[in-house]
């Protein structure tokens, strides 16, 4: 029997509730390879500290057997239209429960003015957002989408469609250098020739550059779906030590013209072996760090390629994929892994090439439905 309750407007002055905090511990008690919630960020997020609520506004819905949060920003347009996100959504499998938190969330953003809601989406896509499609007895790798099967059944009984779908596609190293073999000197010379130069970035110097970053960040990023600006207070609490400690020096790499930062690729070692919940001597995905705990990976070891930014006047020059085969390249040289994903890649992104050397791809879907 379907649960009464309401959409209440959040304040962060209150304290989340413990169901709203407890449901996904209990829905993925038996799942090995969930990467648990950590609960204090979960409810920093939701506090005054986070300078979201000093413009925006959130609802929250809950129960015992489902927690949805609503999130509306009356600056933002998305193809000309006012918009809400819904978030944070976990549930049991039912339908009835879940029309009814979804009816109630749609009358809030309806009432603030919103003509649309986009969802999964946690406050904005600078957090995480999408929701894994297939592929559900494969592990999580840490920031993927990750959720039961019916979900997404769910939502389209909701009145929900695709608006966007992204891929993860795994191949092996010895494939991917292959590819980064035959056509990195071109790019390498396209590079040169314009007086670019690429290195190897280290967390120390990620965190030295992060005054250049963030306004080159906001230019790489501006014209992406659902784009909301941030202050470089957030940007780095977002993108700073906890973030830099994590990603692979080795691969990770920066591309330079006169001292200059125009693109910079970001990769990371796929970390799930130890931080699952099955996961022996878990570690907190907060204290992850790559000098300590890369080697406490289990062989074989994948590699993430996740984040790649290219200064819009540089985007002729390939230089995402120079980046792609240079961090490749250096990963086979040291023998750092077996095994890399693409992960999160639009479908129409000019990226989707690496689909075709795939042995096997994650699918996820951004979902959205007219109010």
């Amino acid at each position: 029997m379907s649960q009464s309750i309401a959409a209440k407007e959040w304040k962060p002055s209150e304290k989340l509730p413990e169901d709203f905090l407890n449901l996904p511990h209990k829905l993925y008690a038996q799942d090995p390879n969930w990467i648990p919630e950590d609960r204090d960020a979960l409810e920093a997020s939701f506090s005054e500290s986070n300078p979201y609520f000093s413009k925006n506004k959130a609802c929250i819905i809950h129960s015992e057997n489902l927690r949805l949060a609503g999130f509306y920003n009356p600056e933002l347009r998305i193809d000309g239209e006012t918009a809400a996100f819904f978030g944070f959504w976990e549930t049991t499998n039912d339908l009835d429960l879940c029309k009814d938190a979804f009816d109630q969330l749609d009358a809030w953003a309806r009432g603030l003015g919103a003509k649309r809601i986009y969802g999964p989406i946690n406050f904005s896509t600078y957090n995480d957002y999408r929701l894994r499609l297939d592929a559900f007895e494969r592990p999580q790798f840490l920031g993927e989408p990750y959720n039961p099967s019916y979900y997404p059944d769910l939502l389209e009984q909701l009145g929900y469609e695709i608006r966007y779908k992204y891929f993860t596609a795994c191949c092996t190293t010895q494939v991917l250098a292959f590819a980064a073999k035959m056509q990195i000197e071109k790019l390498e010379k396209k590079a040169n020739d314009a007086g670019i130069t690429l290195k190897p970035l280290t967390s120390d110097y990620w965190m030295a550059s992060l005054d250049q970053l963030y306004p080159i960040v906001d230019c790489i990023f501006k014209e992406n779906f659902a784009y909301t600006p941030i202050t470089f207070d957030q940007f780095k609490s977002y993108c700073g030590e906890k973030f830099a400690n994590k990603f692979c020096p080795t691969m990770s790499n920066v591309a330079l013209q006169n001292d200059k930062i125009v693109a910079f690729q970001l990769f990371y070692p796929d970390y799930s072996p130890l931080v699952t919940q099955a996961a022996e001597n878990r570690i907190d995905t907060q204290n992850l760090r790559y000098c300590d705990h890369f080697q406490l990976l289990p062989e074989p070891r994948t590699f993430l390629g996740k984040t790649v930014g290219v200064h819009p006047d540089f985007r002729s020059m390939g230089l995402g994929y120079y980046g792609g085969f240079f961090g490749t390249l250096r990963a086979e040289e040291h023998k750092l892994y077996e095994f890399g994903y693409g992960a999160m890649v639009r479908e129409d992104n000019h990226s989707k090439a690496i689909k075709k050397f795939a042995q096997h791809s994650y699918h996820y879907g951004l979902f959205h439905k007219a109010l």
